[in-house]
């Protein structure tokens, strides 16, 4: 063996890259936090205020987010096991039991909420009673589309039964997937979320199919993309895309720019049935988020970061995944209980648009108010008991 062969390097690179890893997943990206904010702000203005497809881009936002994050600590277990020699039933489990700590805990509440509600009230409420099987289970969209249309109150439920269902599935591809062939497969996941959806067309399916999980994958797995050339691990294999993204940033702005603009124009212009708005929305979408996950994960400059870098703004972040979950229940009760005590509602005959103002104010106040005592009280007590299972598990 030649004297000068690094020895004492090879044995030491995987434990460096390891401390990479754990440094990088234990770094807070604050920017992140205020993009869920706007994501979740957009998914209450629309069904607040405006309509639109404002809330469909907020739910692709949190997929592609998902999707990034996701990957991301997933891909930090994987190469912690073969440092630490964790066996994979510790890391699944672990992995499993935090994710259930964090989402569980106020779905569950606020889906008891609308059941007691419905039974008190005797009130159909998007037949909450006769199909709560189908929402405690995580599948509220596979019963849109099995009903074909939205199911009241718990429609927006559909996207977190997708991220659940990605969540169960994602963590065993990313685990047993050879960290080589790992990008390429990530790849063929976002083909074949296209061809479901063309093939969907073409048997004739309505667009209901298109909150299926097969479906919503290429947005998700566009994040998971994400993650896979920002990891640690993968630090010597992307290096020449990342010089040549940084070095042609100026352009690549001006293709997300002309991508929002046609993703804007097929919401707005074509009818949800369109084919090209059902084959195209969701590659547009991955494309804008994508890029914008991107600048919040290296840091936004400039006035775009004073803003994403505001306290108010990366608190509402931190209590999104609350606002979403409550704020349909709130909706609910303020249009059933409340309205009527509410300043402001004299208006209605006269200003229906005054009435809308202050029903979308005193409705976003109460969510956030709501959210954010669920975020001190029950979510963040889940969250500390989470540090109890990190056996084997790559950052925290």
């Amino acid at each position: 063996m030649a004297s000068g062969f690094p020895v004492g390097r090879i044995l030491r690179q995987p434990t460096v890259i390891l401390a990479r890893m754990n440094a990088q997943a234990q770094e807070y990206y604050p920017q992140l936090d205020s993009l869920r904010a706007v994501a979740v702000l957009m998914v209450i203005f629309s069904h607040f205020l405006a309509g639109g497809p404002w809330g469909d881009y907020g739910v692709r936002l949190f997929f592609v987010l998902s999707g990034f994050l996701i990957t991301s600590i997933i891909l930090s277990h994987k190469e912690n096991m073969k440092v630490t020699g964790a066996s994979v039933a510790v890391v699944a489990r672990n992995f499993y039991i935090r994710r259930s700590l964090r989402l569980f805990p106020i779905y569950y509440l606020a889906l008891s909420i609308y059941l007691l509600l419905a039974i008190v009230s005797k009130k159909e409420m998007g037949g909450v009673v006769d199909d709560w099987v189908w929402h405690f289970s995580y599948l509220t969209n596979v019963l849109v589309f099995l009903r074909r249309e939205w199911v009241g109150p718990l429609s927006p439920y559909w996207s977190l039964a997708v991220e659940e269902q990605f969540y169960i599935g994602w963590f065993w591809l990313v685990l047993l997937v050879p960290r080589s062939r790992l990008p390429a497969v990530i790849v063929l996941v976002i083909c074949a979320a296209l061809s479901f959806r063309l093939a969907a067309i073409v048997n004739g399916i309505n667009h209901y199919a298109d909150v299926l999980l097969p479906a919503c994958m290429d947005t998700l797995a566009a994040g998971a993309l994400l993650a896979v050339a920002t990891h640690a691990c993968y630090q010597n294999d992307f290096a020449q895309v990342r010089t040549w993204l940084q070095s042609n940033a100026g352009r690549l702005g001006w293709v997300v720019l002309l991508c929002w603009v046609l993703l804007v124009l097929s919401s707005f212009g074509l009818d949800k049935e369109n084919l090209v708005r059902r084959l195209v929305t969701n590659s547009l979408s991955s494309i804008v988020f994508v890029y914008f996950v991107y600048r919040c994960y290296q840091g936004f400059g400039g006035a775009i970061g004073r803003l994403l870098s505001t306290p108010q703004l990366i608190a509402v972040g931190r209590f999104s995944y609350g606002i979403y979950v409550y704020h349909m229940l709130v909706l609910l009760v303020y249009r059933q209980y409340l309205s009527r005590w509410i300043p402001g509602i004299a208006f209605s005959e006269r200003s229906p648009v005054v009435q809308k103002a202050v029903d979308c104010l005193v409705l976003t106040l109460l969510t956030l108010a709501i959210a954010y005592w669920s975020w001190v009280y029950i979510e963040k007590p889940c969250l500390r008991i989470k540090n109890r299972y990190s056996e084997g598990l790559g950052s925290t």
